[in-house]
Parts: C-alpha cells; sequence; structure tokens
C-alpha cells in the first residue's frame, strides 16, 4: 500500500503545482452603467434624430502578468463588453437628460495571437483578443 501511494506521490505533486503556477479566469466584459440602460443601438439612420458625432467603444482582454491565462474569449462576449462601453461613452458624450440611439457604423474583433498589433481575426474564428465598434451618436429628443 505505501509503495503505491509513493508511486503516485510524484504525479499528484506536478499536478498540484501545475495548477498553482497557472491561474486560469473568465472574461468578463465590461459593465453597463445605469445611465446607458436606455440607449437603443440600429443599423440604419433613425428619422428625425439629430447627428452628435461618433463615439467608439472598446473590451480587451487586459494586459495582465503572464501566468494568469483569460479563458472562454469569445466573441460574443467581446462584443457585448464593447456594445456597453459604447453606450457609457455616449452617456459621457450627451449627458443624461437627452434620448440617445446609436447607429453602428463599424465593428471588428481584434487578434493578437498572430504576433503582428492588432489584426482583424479570421472570419470564421469565434475569439478574439478584443472588440471595437464605432457608432454615429443621434440625439432623439429629451427623456
Amino acid at each position: 500500500m505505501r509503495k503505491q501511494t509513493l508511486k503516485f506521490l510524484p504525479i499528484v505533486g506536478s499536478i498540484l503545482f501545475i495548477t498553482g503556477c497557472i491561474h486560469t479566469q473568465p472574461f468578463i466584459p465590461k459593465a453597463l452603467n445605469e445611465d446607458a440602460k436606455g440607449i437603443t443601438t440600429v443599423r440604419s439612420t433613425p428619422y428625425g434624430c439629430k447627428v452628435l458625432g461618433e463615439v467608439e467603444g472598446k473590451d480587451a482582454i487586459p494586459e495582465t502578468s503572464p501566468n494568469v491565462k483569460i479563458v472562454s474569449r469569445h466573441k460574443d462576449v467581446m462584443r457585448e463588453g464593447a456594445l456597453n462601453d459604447l453606450r457609457n461613452n455616449a452617456v459621457t458624450i450627451t449627458g443624461k437628460k437627452n434620448r440617445i440611439t446609436l447607429r453602428i457604423i463599424d465593428e471588428k474583433p481584434i487578434c493578437r495571437y498572430s504576433g503582428l498589433p492588432n489584426q482583424d481575426c479570421p472570419v470564421d474564428s469565434r475569439v478574439s483578443d478584443a472588440y471595437i465598434i464605432t457608432a454615429q451618436i443621434f440625439e432623439c429628443g429629451e427623456k
């Protein structure tokens, strides 16, 4: 019995050592501020609204220490965080009193795993390191 325990001790020890050195955590998208919850996004120009300018939203894997590995970096989760950042930035620019609509102009996932900084991800890629959305801001009256 003692020999069997000693036989598995190096295996168990190495597994514990490896898992202790590498810490994984899920990617958490940027949060949506309370003031930005009423902002809508559209694909076409809204009727009867005034253009105020453009805004950009971005979410990315933070530059952390190399022993922290982000898992679950699905493109849809990155997009959700970028949309939240887009709405938060729009409220910062326009204020809380206006009814705001955002018309999405461009959006793209960014991949850094290719070795080149800020390279567009392949079309069939499900993961990304960052996601950027650009939109026009429209004021559509008061709330």
